[in-house]
């Protein structure tokens, strides 16, 4: 509708014309979206939320990074570490449970 007048420059959030948001009027708008719903979270909240659920299904850690604009992946290993490490865990014992295991006496392969 704006035609040559609209300003594309790649914001997610922006006036109709495309100029960007004020960061404070976002945070506004969305606290009070957030309280209607009854959540109590913020927008903050939420990018560690998309975060740690990115992680928490097996995300890699590069993929994650560059996702959260982060200028290196040790930064996100330094927020996010801990949940690296959970992510890590709980794959290798998923991966550990398909491997047939033998029985203790049997001499046979038997699931575990």
């Amino acid at each position: 509708m704006w035609g040559s007048a609209y300003r594309d420059g790649g914001w997610m959030f922006t006036a109709e014309d495309g100029r960007p948001l004020h960061p404070d009027r976002v945070t506004k708008v969305a606290s009070r979206l957030l309280r209607k719903l009854g959540l109590e979270a913020s927008l903050h909240s939420l990018r560690h939320f998309w975060a740690a659920a990115l992680i928490s299904s097996g995300a890699d850690i590069a993929a994650v990074s560059k996702a959260m604009g982060h200028a290196s992946i040790s930064i996100t290993s330094d927020i996010y570490g801990s949940l690296f490490e959970k992510a890590s865990a709980d794959m290798a014992a998923r991966a550990s449970a398909l491997i047939p295991r033998r029985s203790a006496g049997s001499g046979s392969l038997a699931s575990s």
